[in-house]
């Protein structure tokens, strides 16, 4: 399944009409409708937007994992009114790459090989005229080994050293957290979907055990 059809499919799911998307990403109707027409995933700066009107993460929507649908728990949702330096983060994800390279001493050619693509294609980033395509999102952040929110934006969240001083937490808890940060992001994309599943299991059998008790 493609990204925009993921999308599509999520709309169904929530009753979200084109309109609505078109609306909330201050586009025309007419590309949303391209984009469903000619399977083509929207461009990069719209991926944070889409997610919060659907209501799921980044990760889940860009995902190549089997799809269900996820309960509400996502980051906290940005605003559909962007501000100029907002609007900037997300039209600079290009340059951010190519900043993220130099940093770590890698080369465009090493990025090139591990997307697929052409050098010349990665090279053109660095101009900030584009971005990179929604489908090379996750693999970029494998490669340069950061968050989509921190490709995306610019701004990282809180690390788990500084969630681990949160008194809230409990012991288990901030493990957890540090265990999780030691995996590679596509295993961290695959315990995420596990706990996705059992989020939802947990949420039917609930919801089993309601209707059973008003029975």
């Amino acid at each position: 399944m493609s990204i925009i059809e993921r999308i599509f499919y999520i709309m169904e799911e929530k009753k979200i009409r084109a309109s609505d998307l078109q609306k909330e990403l201050n586009v025309t109707y007419s590309q949303i409708s391209n984009w469903h027409k000619r399977n083509t995933d929207p461009p990069a700066k719209y991926i944070l937007q889409i997610c919060n009107i659907l209501e799921v993460s980044p990760e889940y929507l860009l995902s190549s994992e089997e799809l269900i649908i996820k309960p509400k728990i996502q980051p906290e949702k940005i605003s559909t009114s962007l501000s100029k330096d907002e609007i900037d983060l997300y039209q600079c994800i290009g340059k951010r790459v190519h900043v993220l390279l130099n940093e770590q001493g890698k080369r465009q050619k090493d990025l090139a090989d591990f997307l697929g693509t052409a050098t010349s294609t990665v090279h053109g980033w660095k101009q900030g005229n584009r971005n990179p395509s929604s489908e090379v999102l996750l693999p970029i952040c494998e490669f340069l080994d950061i968050s989509l929110e921190y490709l995306l934006t610019g701004k990282e969240r809180n690390t788990v050293k500084q969630i681990g001083n949160n008194n809230d937490l409990s012991i288990d808890e901030t493990d957890l957290l540090s265990y999780f940060r030691e995996l590679s992001r596509s295993n961290q994309r695959s315990i995420l979907v596990q706990m996705e599943n059992m989020i939802k299991q947990e949420n039917e059998q609930s919801a089993t055990k309601q209707g059973k008790s008003l029975a």
